[in-house]
């Protein structure tokens, strides 16, 4: 079964265990970098947004031998799960009233997102990337998110620079920078998936005492969420600077992180450029790639804060 002939047949499964009063179809999303996810929209006539339930990966599951009544249970599950939690939040989500208070922005590569900038309001920056601008909200732990663009401004009667003059102090606000050495964010995650400490030293003594020589760090923010876009906060490159060194390497590991390398005359940019094109191709979803340039402080950064 083909992976279209697959949605078809699930969406007939999850129209007959939904019954009526639902409407469930399929839509294809463009998601960054301009990936398309096949998408199972399923919407409650009473409700004015509904939840997008993406095929892929319960595709794979099917193909791995997971029956597909199991897998439209699951998603009739998270749809009530879904109905539950987003009860309270709905207008609150769509309600664009304090909109100059949550718009965002989010740092995305430019050739690659062409077809998704054709209908946003993006500024290009530096030399291969750009920033999107997006109205977010919160419920409990869920983040729904916007992308704008001119049709919206033009509804809410919103000039595209007012939004643009707040969007990265609230990004600033709502998702504040984390800095901190590379192993010690890798010991983190280790620990979390219940590694002792003794064990993560032990079994990586190698590559931790690689680390302290040559010392790596991770900027991102502390939701972890598109946390590349951290390196156009004000200021948060010099103060960078007064810990790593005046010169040093940034290397874009993806949207969600950028690795800072200090520059000690250890490597050569085109050494990094090739680890980074290498990593994006083989270990990086395709969605999350940011870029495949290596930038170097100060020389050729200045420029990304102008825009915003």
């Amino acid at each position: 079964m083909t992976l279209e002939e697959f949605v078809n047949v699930l969406i007939e499964s999850l129209s007959g265990k939904l019954g009526e009063g639902f409407c469930v179809m399929h839509k294809t999303v463009l998601k960054n970098n301009s990936v398309e996810y096949n998408g199972i929209v399923i919407n409650d006539d009473k409700e004015k947004i509904a939840p997008v339930f993406y095929v892929e990966f319960f595709y794979r599951e099917w193909r791995n031998g997971r029956p597909l009544e199991d897998i439209a249970g699951e998603i009739v599950s998270l749809f009530g799960e879904y109905k539950k939690n987003a009860e309270n939040c709905i207008e609150n989500v769509i309600d664009f009233k304090n909109l100059e208070q949550n718009v965002t922005v989010r740092l995305v590569n430019y050739e690659k997102n062409e077809k998704v900038l054709e209908n946003a309001l993006f500024d290009r920056v530096g030399e291969d990337l750009a920033v999107t601008y997006h109205y977010v909200s919160f419920c409990g732990d869920e983040m729904f998110s916007v992308r704008l663009n001119e049709s919206i401004c033009k509804m809410l009667n919103i000039p595209p620079e007012t939004i643009k003059e707040k969007a990265l102090e609230n990004t600033m606000r709502i998702f504040p920078p984390d800095f901190k050495k590379l192993n010690s964010l890798i010991a983190e995650v280790m620990h979390k998936n219940g590694f002792s400490a003794e064990s993560i030293f032990r079994g990586g003594s190698a590559f931790f005492e690689y680390t302290e020589k040559i010392p790596m760090y991770v900027l991102t923010n502390q939701r972890n969420l598109n946390g590349a876009t951290s390196i156009i906060y004000k200021d948060i490159l010099n103060r960078i600077a007064k810990v790593v060194g005046e010169r040093y390497y940034i290397l874009p590991s993806s949207i969600n992180e950028v690795i800072i390398v200090p520059d000690n005359d250890m490597f050569k940019t085109d050494d990094l450029m090739d680890m980074v094109k290498s990593v994006n191709k083989e270990c990086v979803a395709s969605n999350e790639i940011l870029s495949d340039r290596v930038y170097h402080y100060p020389e050729d950064w200045f420029e990304i804060t102008a825009p915003v």
